[in-house]
C-alpha cells in the first residue's frame, strides 16, 4: 500500500498525509468484500475480498442501488494536509 499512499500524498507539503493514507485501510470503512466498484459508469463486483481491489483511485459502492459511493483515493480533505495548489 506504500505506492498508493505515496501517490495520494504526492501533492501535499505535509508528510504526515502519506503515513495516514498508508496506515488507514480503506476496506475498514467498506464492510466485508467482495465490493462493488464503479467501472465505466456501472458497478462491477470485485473477484474477491482482496483489499487490492479497493486500493485504486476509484469509487467503491456503499449503496450501489442508490449510487452512493466512497470518494476516490485522490479526493483529499481541505486543510493543512490538502495537496498544494
Amino acid at each position: 500500500m506504500k505506492f498508493i499512499a505515496t501517490a495520494v500524498a504526492s501533492g501535499s507539503k505535509d508528510q504526515r498525509l502519506e503515513r495516514v493514507v498508508e496506515w488507514v485501510p480503506r476496506e475498514a470503512f467498506l464492510g466485508p468484500g467482495p465490493w462493488q466498484v464503479l467501472v465505466n459508469r456501472r458497478y462491477a463486483a470485485t473477484p474477491s475480498a482482496n483489499p487490492i481491489y479497493v486500493c485504486q483511485n476509484g469509487l467503491v459502492a456503499l449503496d450501489a442501488t442508490n449510487r452512493i459511493s466512497t470518494a476516490s483515493r485522490f479526493c483529499m480533505p481541505h486543510g493543512s494536509a490538502a495537496p498544494a495548489r
